[in-house]
């Protein structure tokens, strides 16, 4: 497990903030890097190492947080979910034994009631808290009257943008491109374009190489981005298409209605696509099968 963990390192996107470590480091996870396994790394990394009864006990885990993590899913199969959720509770004691019934797992319980009241996990989430503490931290210079350092930085920080309140500008809402260069891939239809190497987007950045370059589309494509072209202030996505899909499992239910795929390494020719073709940004991360990746689409945004 520990060696797939670090082999996957180089299959993080930069929405992320850690990479995954091995299992020696466990006790110093974060939990940016639990949220990394459960949504994203842990079956692929499960797969071949646990026996199939352990294996699936996590896949129902899986399978339901990904559902309530998506603004898409959880209204539709909030309940689905919650089945999940109870038969992984009920068989973890018979699994783990009494030890794992603490109050964590208890929670569990009550997720998708929470999902219904408040929206997906997403929106009730305590990473932003989480993330606002790093900051707290670094206004802190010495060991004395912590509190007091706190407040003060913050009247400072308030009082500058107060003062500059006038001269500020709104943040792009815009895509943005950046790092230009005239060597990638090119289509005779956008030969007149200027070529970049990254799109910065309000939810993503895209790039034109690994593991930053794949993408689902709207009419449900797995596509690789080879090059990014500006034409007339219209930005285009040159893609290489997956020729193949297929589920990467098939219980408890497919996978593709998770939006989560495995393909191989064929792909067709190149072709260009519009931004607002991009449906998703994706990981792909190897299979255990041969010349097989497994696709997944990403859940959170840049943070």
């Amino acid at each position: 497990m520990s060696e797939k963990l670090l082999s996957f390192s180089s299959c993080v996107p930069c929405e992320f903030s850690r990479h995954p470590r091995s299992l020696h480091e466990l006790l110093r996870w974060k939990a940016t890097e639990f949220r990394l396994f459960l949504f994203y790394l842990g079956p692929v990394v499960l797969d071949e190492v646990l026996p199939n009864q352990l294996r699936n006990h996590f896949m129902s885990l899986f399978i339901a947080m990904r559902i309530l993590a998506s603004p898409e899913l959880a209204q539709a199969y909030c309940d689905y979910a919650n089945d999940l959720l109870l038969l992984f509770v009920k068989n973890a004691e018979q699994l783990y034994t009494r030890d794992i019934l603490v109050y964590n797992v208890h929670s569990l319980l009550h997720l998708a009631a929470d999902v219904r009241r408040f929206g997906c996990v997403e929106e009730f989430s305590a990473f932003p808290f989480e993330n606002m503490l790093g900051h707290l931290k670094k206004l802190i210079r010495k060991p004395q009257f912590p509190m007091q350092q706190v407040v003060r930085r913050i009247g400072e920080k308030q009082e500058v943008l107060w003062n500059n309140a006038g001269k500020r500008t709104e943040m792009p809402t815009t895509p943005v491109v950046q790092y230009e260069h005239s060597n990638g891939p090119m289509l005779q239809s956008v030969c007149s374009g200027r070529q970049y190497r990254k799109l910065q987007m309000k939810e993503w950045t895209i790039t034109s190489s690994s593991p930053n370059n794949c993408i689902l589309t709207t009419d449900g494509s797995v596509a690789l981005v080879r090059n990014i072209v500006n034409v007339n202030n219209d930005n285009l996505l040159v893609c290489e298409k997956f020729k193949k899909t297929a589920d990467y499992f098939t219980e408890p239910l497919a996978s593709s209605l998770l939006g989560i795929c495995e393909v191989g390494r064929d792909l067709c020719d190149m072709a260009c696509i519009s931004i607002e073709d991009v449906a998703k940004k994706c990981m792909c991360l190897p299979s255990n099968k041969i010349d097989r990746f497994v696709i997944i689409p990403l859940l959170h945004v840049m943070q």
